[in-house]
């Protein structure tokens, strides 16, 4: 009885664990999605930007 005590708090130990790796895991690949969906949309601005630029230069001449 005392042996699936043992077991069972040691298994309890090992599954917080891998939750809280799946976890930062996760964390991690979600905050590079950011940085890439945010330089997307930096890199679309900025196309944006120039075909305004462009336009208003053909206008002037």
């Amino acid at each position: 009885m005392e042996f699936i005590i043992i077991l069972s708090v040691i298994f309890g130990i090992l599954g917080s664990l891998i939750g809280v790796l799946v976890g930062i895991n996760f964390h991690l690949r979600f905050k590079k999605l950011e940085e890439i969906v945010d330089n997307l949309v930096k890199i679309q601005l900025d196309n944006a930007r120039r075909k305004v630029y462009e336009a208003n230069l053909k206008k002037t001449y």
